[in-house]
């Protein structure tokens, strides 16, 4: 059981802070913002102890969750009616995911990417206390990536440090991310029928990248429900409400905290709530980005800890355009034509029915992936070969939810338009 010591630390903390939290206008519902904020406190949380000097041990992180949740206890109840029982396609959308979460707990964590990075890099973090900045930065450990955001190995060593097995540990952790992203695509494609709204949640939960053994205890589920959960978010962050901007923010910080692909996708959201018509009230999301950008990137730059050889480099972008072309024709596969086709449709539905906002996170994600395959260091083909099904498929079901959402009900995703009183546009 010392497995989901870590994964139920976040959840009651998470249930601490959403009694806090759920009562602001445009808060996602607790199976959204419950994992955010668990998620996003336990990884905020080692950030802070790293800070100021104090080891991460069961003590230093399971004491302060037991006492901020007894806190939490001490808060106004809400004012507001309770939802009513779950629909038949809420509760068929819950039966889908059961058996992925099942199947997710059960398969002990044994891909490539998590032996010899995630869980290596837990296992360490979890033994000093600390992120080890001498391991990090020794030359030998450069195959580990060690400049890569430290969330996913920081949630695993959570539950290493209970005496946990770094390959069950990451298993535990996946079983609740199944859920939660189910959720968040559930409430992400709010507007459409109810039956595609499930339909979306049973694609979150059974996404190649949470079920595939191949992909067994990568960060890119926790990626996926991030992006997720910061959809979920978008109608409400655009409009300005208080309690979609503070989920877009900690979504935002979680993100730009989970692989690099995470930190263009926080970027993208971003951008987004700093063009909305909302932006004088979103602007938590941009600083929660640079809070969250800064604190990694500084821990690395004072222990001189370096990533791969990868710069934006005109010189070496200009031979490689070539032969991208040919690259890609060499990795083509039935999959990744599927995916790439979902993709095309989202942003078409997308560029059609949602805010104009919100084709900044698709942009700016692409854009970035672009670039680092320009600039890669490796051959395109291999490199292309071992991620870009994963890149490109771990932030498909969100996406996919919201182009569902916003096509079946485009006046959700936009704010008021000038002029109107408050509360004329419909309540995500």
């Amino acid at each position: 059981m010392s497995a989901w010591s870590g994964p139920v630390l976040a959840l009651v903390l998470g249930w601490a802070g959403w009694r806090w939290l759920h009562r602001l206008p445009g808060s996602p519902p607790p199976a959204v913002l419950i994992p955010l904020l668990g998620v996003g406190g336990v990884g905020a949380w080692v950030l802070l102890l790293e800070s100021v000097g104090l080891p991460a041990t069961p003590l230093t992180q399971g004491v302060p969750v037991v006492l901020f949740a007894a806190a939490s206890l001490a808060a106004p109840r809400s004012n507001t009616t309770t939802a009513g029982r779950p629909g038949v396609w809420a509760i068929a959308a819950t039966c889908a995911a059961i058996p992925s979460a099942i199947l997710a707990a059960g398969r002990p964590a044994a891909g490539w990417d998590f032996r010899y990075l995630w869980g290596l890099k837990a296992a360490v973090f979890a033994g000093a206390g600390h992120h080890d900045p001498s391991w990090l930065a020794w030359p030998a450990h450069a195959f580990a990536h060690p400049d890569y955001p430290p969330m996913w190995s920081d949630l695993i060593a959570t539950s290493i440090r209970f005496g946990a097995d770094p390959a069950a540990a990451a298993a535990a952790w996946q079983a609740p991310l199944v859920f939660a992203l189910a959720a968040s695509c559930w409430h992400a494609a709010r507007g459409a029928p109810a039956g595609l709204r499930a339909a979306a949640a049973a694609a979150g939960a059974w996404a190649p990248v949470v079920t595939l053994p191949v992909h067994g205890g990568y960060a890119e589920p926790l990626l996926a429900f991030l992006v997720a959960a910061a959809l979920a978010s978008l109608p409400a962050m655009l409009r300005g409400e208080t309690g979609g901007v503070l989920a877009a923010a900690a979504a935002t910080a979680a993100l730009a905290l989970t692989k690099n692909e995470g930190m263009a996708l926080a970027a993208g959201v971003a951008l987004a709530a700093a063009i909305s018509g909302a932006r004088r009230r979103a602007w938590p999301v941009g600083a929660a980005l640079v809070v969250a950008v800064l604190a990694w990137r500084t821990f690395m730059w004072s222990h001189g800890i370096e990533g791969e050889a990868i710069a934006i480099d005109g010189g070496r972008i200009a031979p490689r355009l070539p032969d991208a072309p040919a690259a890609v024709a060499q990795v083509l596969s039935l999959p990744l034509v599927l995916i790439a086709l979902a993709w095309a449709l989202v942003i078409v539905a997308l560029a059609l029915c949602a805010a104009p906002a919100t084709l900044a996170i698709p942009a700016v994600w692409l854009v970035a992936a672009v670039l680092v395959y320009l600039t890669t260091p490796n051959d395109l083909a291999w490199h292309l070969r071992w991620s870009l099904d994963r890149v490109l498929a771990a932030p498909l079901p969100g996406f996919i939810a919201l182009a569902l959402g916003s096509a079946w009900s485009p006046h959700r995703a936009a704010p008021p338009a000038p002029g109107k009183r408050p509360g004329a546009a419909p309540s995500a």
